[in-house]
C-alpha cells in the first residue's frame, strides 16, 4: 500500500507538466504536418525544406488532410484542458477551434467556392 501511495499518485504539478509536454508535442506534429501539406506557405514563412513540392489540392490531398485533422482533434481531446496552465488552456482552445473550423470548411466544400 505504501508503494502505491509513493509511486501511484502524481502531484497536480506532475500532471500539468505531463499534459503540457503532450500538448507541446502535439502542436509540433501539427506544425510539421502544415509545413509538409502547404509547402508554398512553408517557403513563404522561411521553411525551405519543401521548396521542391506543391500542395496536393485534389481529392487525395483533401482526403489526407481530413484524416489528419480528425486524428489531430482526437489527440487534442485526449488532453484534459483543465490539467493545463492558463496560457496552455488558451493554446488548447485555439488549436481545437482551428481543427474544428478546418473540418467544417470541408463540410461546405470551400475549395469549390469561386470567391
Amino acid at each position: 500500500m505504501l508503494l502505491f501511495s509513493i509511486f501511484g499518485c502524481a502531484t497536480p504539478a506532475d500532471r500539468q507538466k505531463a499534459a503540457s509536454s503532450t500538448l507541446d508535442a502535439h502542436a509540433r506534429d501539427y506544425w510539421e504536418f502544415l509545413m509538409r501539406e502547404n509547402p508554398t506557405w512553408a517557403t513563404y514563412i522561411g521553411d525551405y525544406r519543401y521548396n521542391d513540392k506543391l500542395a496536393d489540392i485534389g481529392p487525395e490531398g483533401r482526403s489526407r488532410a481530413h484524416e489528419a485533422n480528425v486524428k489531430f482533434l482526437e489527440r487534442l481531446r485526449s488532453i484534459d484542458p483543465r490539467s493545463l496552465g492558463d496560457e496552455e488552456q488558451i493554446t488548447w482552445d485555439i488549436f481545437r477551434l482551428r481543427l474544428e473550423m478546418d473540418l467544417e470548411e470541408e463540410r461546405y466544400k470551400f475549395w469549390q467556392w469561386g470567391v
